[in-house]
């Protein structure tokens, strides 16, 4: 007949005795790639490496931007003396400049000028000293004339050390036609020589001389500065003369040249 209906399953029996282990089986097949991990903690750094082989060099760069200008280097050392040149081409002649004032004396000769005046008595009254060209042709710095005493009197110059190298006298006679003139007496040493002297001598110096001994010397070549020349001046020795009418008194010139 026909099979019958299938019963209702029974109840789970209770779990077996777990049998023993069977043989490893065949490995299975290489199962997917599972998804990346997270990214591990940096390690710590390791040692330096050896230093590598030097390259070679590379290519030469781009000139770079101009630098600013450096401070002014010191000045060297002056060079030797260069070989003296060519003479060059003369140059045409400029024009005449014109001419420049009269220059004063030079230093090399000084010469002094003093005026003596004397009264309708013809009596000395007194001198001074002057530059009648107003150039400075005669000086009068350092030089005086002392009071007279009679017809003597004294000359001194204080800037000269040594004494003068010829003294002239112009005398005036005032008298009119032919009587006017100036009288010219250079003063010498040949036996009219009572009527001027060099004086102010206070003390007189040893002198060392390998001639003679007990020698002295007032200094007249070092220290002239220190003395003055004196004069008597009076007509007997000069020729001056005045002239009654028209009245016109006379006078003197004295030139003394160093």
């Amino acid at each position: 007949g026909a099979n019958g209906l299938s019963g209702i399953d029974g109840i789970d029996g209770a779990q077996g005795v777990i049998g023993a282990q069977g043989l490893q089986g065949a490995q299975g097949d290489a199962g997917t790639n599972g998804a990346q991990g997270d990214q591990g903690l940096q390690g710590a750094q390791g040692d330096t490496g050896a230093q590598g082989a030097e390259g070679a060099q590379g290519l030469q760069g781009a000139q770079g931007d101009q630098g600013f200008q450096g401070a002014q280097g010191v000045d060297g050392a002056q060079g030797l003396q260069g070989p003296e040149g060519a003479q060059g081409v003369g140059g045409f002649d400029g024009a005449q400049g014109a001419d420049g004032a009269q220059g004063t004396i030079g230093s090399s000769a000084k010469t002094y000028l003093a005026r003596l005046e004397f009264n309708s008595a013809s009596a000395l009254v007194g001198g001074y000293f002057l530059d009648p060209t107003g150039i400075g042709t005669f000086n009068t710095s350092g030089a005086a004339v002392g009071s007279p005493t009679g017809y003597n009197i004294a000359f001194s110059f204080s800037n000269e050390t040594l004494p003068p190298v010829s003294v002239i006298a112009y005398a005036a006679d005032a008298r009119t036609g032919s009587n006017a003139k100036y009288v010219i007496t250079h003063l010498n040493g040949g036996g009219d020589n009572l009527s001027y002297w060099i004086k102010g001598i206070t003390t007189w110096s040893a002198f060392s001389s390998g001639l003679a001994t007990n020698q002295v010397d007032a200094n007249l070549f070092s220290a002239f500065n220190g003395l003055n020349i004196q004069l008597d001046v009076q007509s007997a020795n000069f020729d001056h003369a005045r002239n009654a009418i028209p009245a016109q008194n006379t006078h003197m010139y004295i030139l003394f040249r160093f």
